[in-house]
């Protein structure tokens, strides 16, 4: 016992640093916890960290790396109605369409950004256009025409960008718009050949249906299904509550968030005060021998 209370004695200033931080990770734990636990709901968010928080994760998931603005706009722009409707075509995945409110709508300028971007990023330069089907109907709705989008990597010739032959490489899509909504003929599409791939943005505006799994993220995000918060964030709201700074961007929102924080307020200022204490004496002591 005798040893024990020398042990703290000499190492009482580490003792308390090291108190100190225990402290602050495991309240941050704590929080974080919650947070998953209740789905957000234990704490009051600033729009601004969730959206970044929620938009790096999205980027992660994908594996794509561009721009914030462009990503956060397609979170920005969540319509709260929309419904998760997949039905099965052609090809080996489901096709999601952009069911709102009962009926289909354009995916808008936000998502062919998003995927104009991302196919660029993927060094596709040209796409080509197929019509597969002028009156195709959806759940017995309007009718739609049926495209086939074809996105490629063409290797272009060093005398002429227009004979360029190679196809590196390509990718189809299935894509749907409302009747003759993009008001061009068959005849006009089969003889356009290939067009560059800033064309694809008229079309991508203009469809109703989704090409990747991007929006099956933002969904489950949205209704907080698989969202899971980082635990840096709680961790730094662990940080503001410990040394009394007061709130950030994240505020409690429930009796038993506000009761640890209570909780670590008290624990970090005792300490706080213990450490400074500890560290005034040993100050104090050394400057009774150097007088002596």
């Amino acid at each position: 016992m005798r040893g024990l209370l020398r042990f703290i004695k000499r190492n009482a200033e580490k003792l308390c640093i090291c108190l100190y931080i225990f402290i602050w990770l495991i309240f941050g734990l704590f929080y974080w916890i919650r947070a998953n636990t209740t789905g957000g709901e234990a704490f009051i968010f600033q729009e601004d960290i969730l959206l970044h928080s929620k938009n790096e994760a999205f980027q992660r998931k994908l594996g794509i790396s561009m721009e914030n603005h462009i990503t956060k706009e397609l979170f920005r722009h969540y319509n709260e109605n929309f419904t998760m409707l997949k039905f099965e075509d052609s090809g080996p995945m489901n096709i999601t369409f952009n069911f709102i409110d009962g009926k289909l709508e354009n995916l808008g300028a936000d998502w062919a950004n998003y995927y104009i971007t991302k196919w660029k990023q993927e060094k596709y330069n040209y796409c080509q256009i197929e019509i597969i089907e002028t009156r195709n109907r959806i759940m017995g709705t309007a009718e739609y025409t049926k495209l086939k989008l074809s996105l490629v990597e063409l290797a272009p010739s060093e005398e002429n960008v227009s004979e360029m032959t190679e196809v590196m490489k390509q990718q189809d899509f299935l894509v749907y718009v409302k009747g003759d909504e993009l008001g061009i003929e068959k005849e006009t599409w089969e003889k356009a050949g290939y067009l560059e791939i800033g064309f694809c943005k008229i079309i991508v505006a203009c469809a109703v249906n989704y090409f990747d799994k991007a929006i099956d993220i933002i969904y489950d995000y949205e209704t907080n299904e698989n969202f899971k918060y980082p635990v840096i964030d709680f961790l730094y709201f662990s940080a503001v509550t410990i040394t009394t700074l007061g709130y950030g961007d994240i505020l409690p929102n429930e009796s038993m968030v506000r009761g640890l924080v209570m909780a670590e307020t008290v624990l970090g200022t005792v300490t706080l005060a213990l450490t400074v204490s500890v560290f005034y004496d040993k100050y104090k002591k050394r400057i009774c021998i150097s007088i002596k």
